[in-house]
């Protein structure tokens, strides 16, 4: 049995980015029974756009925010509700390789001191990479 993942996807005023992101989650190679998908909706003038959209993908959970609460507010409010092995974090105007959730994953899987791991972000239209990862301390 693959390890569960709830994705949280931070979305604010772009419901047209949110369609794209989320068909690409549902996408993943990685076993869909394993995927909990939550859409958090910082309110904005889209919001009744931004439900239909999410709507539109029946295994993808709304959390409705009252007011935009900013990146770390909905992020946090998002992880809060996450109830799986793993937290993915990610915003609507990212769309991710079919290969992406199973490949970090399986980086997690491989080793154990990994705490956070991310994949290589590329900018769709230059092609040019946003960033490649790194390591990351905490503590002296």
């Amino acid at each position: 049995m693959r390890p569960s993942v709830s994705v949280v996807v931070l979305s604010y005023n772009r419901p047209h980015l949110l369609r794209q992101s989320l068909a690409a989650l549902a996408a993943q190679t990685y076993p869909a029974s394993a995927l909990d998908i939550l859409v958090v909706d910082n309110r904005s003038g889209a919001s009744d756009e931004v439900a239909r959209v999410v709507s539109e993908h029946p295994r993808a959970r709304l959390i409705a925010n009252p007011q935009n609460l900013g990146f770390t507010g909905g992020m946090n409010v998002g992880i809060r509700a996450a109830h799986s092995e793993f937290v993915y974090i990610t915003e609507d105007d990212i769309v991710l390789d079919p290969e992406n959730v199973a490949e970090l994953v399986k980086h997690f899987e491989s080793d154990p001191k990994a705490g956070i791991v991310a994949g290589i972000m590329l900018d769709k239209e230059s092609g040019r990479i946003w960033f490649a990862g790194g390591l990351v301390g905490l503590g002296p």
